[in-house]
């Protein structure tokens, strides 16, 4: 399977957050395809892709690389500037039932991978591998 593009990166993040909590529901289908239907970051993209970009992410989910397999494709394939609409597109469908599970909130993610800092010169994850930061 070749690089994925920032796109299908994207749609990478928001299949990988609703499946994490192994209960994807219709509704979080449903708001990954407005996503990719009203978003302008999508407005070049096909969307009667999207269920085989959903598949391929399943398929690479299977590989030995697994999550973190994906996840690394994603941060190559996300151009800085996207960062904080990757943050965006996870937490949309994560939010989507109005509660989250802790399965969807990952305190591990790197606050610096989200561009929280490293976008915009602040300090938070500035060149450091900080994590997010999960009240529970």
């Amino acid at each position: 399977m070749s690089k994925p593009t920032a796109q299908e990166a994207l749609i990478y993040l928001m299949v990988i957050t609703s499946a994490s909590d192994r209960d994807m529901t219709d509704t979080e289908l449903a708001r990954i395809g407005d996503v990719v239907r009203s978003w302008p970051v999508f407005a070049d993209f096909d969307e009667n892709r999207l269920v085989r970009v959903a598949q391929d992410c399943q398929k690479l989910l299977q590989e030995p690389a697994g999550l973190e397999g994906v996840l690394a494709l994603a941060a190559k394939a996300i151009p800085p500037r996207l960062h904080d609409t990757a943050y965006a597109a996870a937490l949309e469908v994560a939010t989507v039932d109005l509660e989250m599970r802790l399965e969807e909130v990952r305190d591990d993610v790197p606050v610096a991978w989200f561009g929280c800092g490293t976008d915009h010169g602040g300090e938070c994850g500035a060149g450091r591998s900080e994590r997010l930061p999960v009240r529970r």
